[in-house]
C-alpha cells in the first residue's frame, strides 16, 4: 500500500519539497516515511477525529470561509513538517551514502551551514506550531470547581517564632 499525505496528495508534497527529480530508492522511501511520521503525528497531536474532520473539508486554492482556511493551514503544515522530517533525516543519509542525494546536498548553501540549517529548522518548527494551534478545537468547558494555589513557603512565617531585630543568646 503506498503512503499518502493525510492533507495533501503525495505528488503534490513532492513538488513542493523540490524533490520532484529524485529517483534514488533510498530517498523516496525517506520521503514515505517522513510522509507517515506526520500523518501519525497529525493523529496524535489533533486527535484521529479531529484529523479525519479537517481532512474531509474541502481543499480550495484560495480559501475564504473559516473551513477552507483550516484546511488550508493543513495542507500547508503538512508540508512543513514533512520537509522538517527531511531536514533531519537527509543529511544522514549524505554522509552515510553516495547516492543521488549526496550532489543535491553539495549543491545547496543551507545543508553546507549548520548554523544556517539550525535556524531553519526552529522557523519550520515555529509554522508547525502555529498551524497545529489554528487547527486545535478551542476548549470552552468554563464548569467545575475553581482553584487556587499560592507560591509562597509551605509553612507561614510568624513574626513571634522569629525574634526579629534580637541579636545573639536571647532565646524563648
Amino acid at each position: 500500500m503506498a503512503v499518502e499525505p493525510l492533507y495533501n496528495v503525495k505528488a503534490d508534497v513532492i513538488e513542493q519539497l523540490r524533490m520532484t527529480d529524485t529517483t534514488d530508492d533510498d530517498t523516496l522511501s525517506m520521503i514515505d516515511q517522513a510522509i507517515r511520521d506526520v500523518r501519525l503525528s497529525f493523529y496524535k497531536r489533533l486527535t484521529p477525529a479531529r484529523a479525519q474532520e479537517i481532512a474531509a473539508l474541502s481543499s480550495v486554492e484560495n480559501p475564504t470561509t473559516t473551513d477552507e482556511i483550516v484546511r488550508a493551514v493543513a495542507e500547508v503544515t503538512e508540508v512543513y513538517w514533512v520537509m522538517h522530517r527531511l531536514i533531519c533525516i537527509l543529511p544522514t543519509m549524505y554522509v552515510e551514502t553516495a547516492h543521488a542525494i549526496q550532489d543535491s546536498f553539495d549543491d545547496v548553501p543551507i545543508t553546507r551551514d549548520s548554523e544556517s540549517l539550525q535556524r531553519f529548522l526552529i522557523c519550520l518548527w515555529n509554522r508547525i506550531e502555529e498551524g497545529l494551534g489554528q487547527m486545535v478545537l478551542p476548549i470552552e468547558d468554563l464548569t467545575g470547581s475553581f482553584q487556587s494555589f499560592s507560591t509562597g513557603a509551605q509553612t507561614p512565617f510568624l513574626l513571634s517564632e522569629h525574634f526579629v531585630g534580637l541579636r545573639g543568646g536571647c532565646s524563648r
